[in-house]
């Protein structure tokens, strides 16, 4: 009986860990909500301060995270210039992100960032 109550506590206590996990760090974005962490200052391949606010444009913004290393990254290369080029041409903002902020070195570093997009 007391292992059952004890199984029981921690199933509850998952199902209110879960559910706060789902409303907050899980929820997706809807439209026109605001952009979290909207002005943090990111250096970007040519050496300017930008942000999402200052990329967004009265189109949109596509968001994408990247990073020098990934196999799967380096498939979609000319996918990722395409979506890139489509957003430059019809006004929407487009901002890549390294998403390897942990491990920035050696291929992830910022000079191989710049070389990378070059």
């Amino acid at each position: 009986m007391k292992k059952g109550f004890i199984f029981f506590v921690l199933l509850v206590a998952c199902g209110f860990l879960l559910s706060f996990i789902n409303t907050t760090a899980g929820a997706e974005l809807g439209l026109n909500a605001p952009m979290p962490m909207a002005d943090e200052k990111m250096k970007d391949v040519s050496g300017k301060e930008v942000s999402l606010n200052t990329s967004k444009t009265s189109k949109g913004l596509l968001v994408i995270f990247s990073c020098n290393t990934c196999p799967y990254v380096k498939l979609s290369e000319t996918r990722i210039k395409e979506l890139s080029d489509d957003c430059a041409k019809q006004g929407i903002g487009c901002i890549i992100i390294n998403s390897n902020e942990a491990q920035r070195a050696d291929e992830d570093s910022f000079d191989a960032m710049v070389k990378y997009a070059a």
